[in-house]
């Protein structure tokens, strides 16, 4: 063997002894020298690239499952609608293991939300209640029958009790409990869940515009100039800037109540008087003689009407309220005549009542209102059953 051969030879086998671990039983490398054949172990680089290879399996045969539950878990995140941009997805509040989001409310008090579920056993769901206020268990359970395994997510719709409940059109709390069968040690086990939403009503929101008559000579535009055009009544002038009013939602019905300083605080049907949100309309003291003799607003909203709907309406002094599909004619809800029976006179607090049947569609409706130069002014309008906005 040549001198630089082995002086070679003998400073690999340095290096390896220097080794930090001993070098655990390898295949061989087989090398072929000028002067024969020499066996010897694989480098220790090459041993620790074995070695992260074996401990990278490890780490994946030990939290594998936790990651493929952290992916299961995201997806029904994106499911649900956490990661949505509606406002409605961050307010959606459940018990393990039961995820929620994008709660919808709808007029009628049908919530919608999205359910995701993450136990480990399928379950069974047997009832879903609602309840608008704080309650242990709601009475009113509606019956359901449902299979559900971990990882699935779908759309659940609750049935809320509005009725006595006066919802303004912002968020408020809803209560929701769901009754489920899971196995147990000595066979199905009944169980609950409870979760807290807070959803935006979806209430029907009108676009107000106040007037006034063009003539100082006018008290109350006559009804014949309303009816011609309820959205722009003859013979009246625009005033300040067109608003935005919700409703609310009060026994069952929905609608406003508001008046002027007079009747702050009244009750009426029930419900009480707030001051209308814009002056002059919530003033005592409107100025009157100049520049008008009377004030007054119109209000428009689009509707989905089917079936039969009830509309309330208490006055101080003029109100009336018109429908009407497309862009078709204008039908009046209160008759007309003298001011005797005429809900649209110079008059204290007046109720009137009409119920309508309408055919499926989207309706118009517009409501107009007119206050005579006095301290009192009250106006009150509700809609029976309340109807989703169109």
């Amino acid at each position: 063997m040549s001198y630089a051969v082995a002086t070679r030879i003998r400073l690999f086998l340095s290096r390896a002894a220097q080794a930090r671990s001993p070098p655990a039983p390898r295949r061989p490398i087989i090398r072929y020298l000028s002067s024969g054949i020499v066996f010897y172990p694989i480098p220790m680089r090459f041993g620790r690239g074995v070695h992260r290879a074996q401990s990278a399996m490890e780490f994946l045969m030990t939290y594998g499952w936790a990651l493929l539950a952290t992916v299961v878990v995201m997806i029904i995140f994106f499911e649900i609608g956490v990661f949505s941009n509606s406002k409605l997805a961050l307010v959606c509040l459940s018990a393990p293991p039961f995820l929620c989001g994008n709660p919808v409310m709808s007029s009628s008090g049908a919530l919608t939300i999205r359910l995701g579920y993450l136990g480990q056993q399928k379950i069974t769901l047997t009832g879903l209640a609602c309840n608008v206020t704080p309650a242990t268990k709601s009475p009113s359970v509606e019956s359901y029958n449902l299979t559900l395994s971990s990882g699935q997510s779908l759309n659940l719709t609750f049935q809320c009790p509005l009725g006595g409940e006066k919802i303004v059109g912002t968020q408020i709390p809803v209560y929701l409990y769901l009754y489920y069968d899971q196995p147990g040690a000595s066979g199905l086990e009944a169980n609950y869940a409870k979760g807290i939403v807070s959803v935006n009503y979806i209430s029907l929101l009108w676009n107000v515009t106040q007037w006034t008559p063009s003539s100082n000579s006018v008290d109350i535009p006559p009804y014949s100039d309303l009816a011609a055009d309820p959205l722009d009544p003859v013979g009246t002038v625009a005033v300040g800037n067109q608003t935005v009013w919700p409703s609310f939602i009060a026994n069952g019905a929905e609608g406003w109540n508001y008046g002027t300083d007079y009747h702050y605080h009244d009750i009426y049907n029930g419900i009480e008087a707030g001051l209308f949100p814009e002056a002059p309309l919530s003033l005592d003291n409107a100025p009157c003689g100049a520049p008008y003799d009377s004030h007054g607003f119109t209000a428009v909203t689009n509707a989905m009407l089917s079936g039969y709907y009830t509309f309330n309406a208490l006055t101080d002094d003029g109100t009336q309220i018109f429908y009407r599909e497309g862009n078709g004619a204008w039908t009046g809800v209160f008759p007309q005549g003298s001011c005797t029976g005429s809900s649209w006179c110079p008059q204290p607090p007046t109720s009137y009542q009409e119920t309508v049947d309408f055919s499926p569609g989207v309706y118009q409706i517009a409501v107009d209102y007119v206050d005579s130069c006095d301290p009192a002014g009250i106006s009150a309008v509700l809609i029976s059953p309340p109807p989703s906005p169109g």
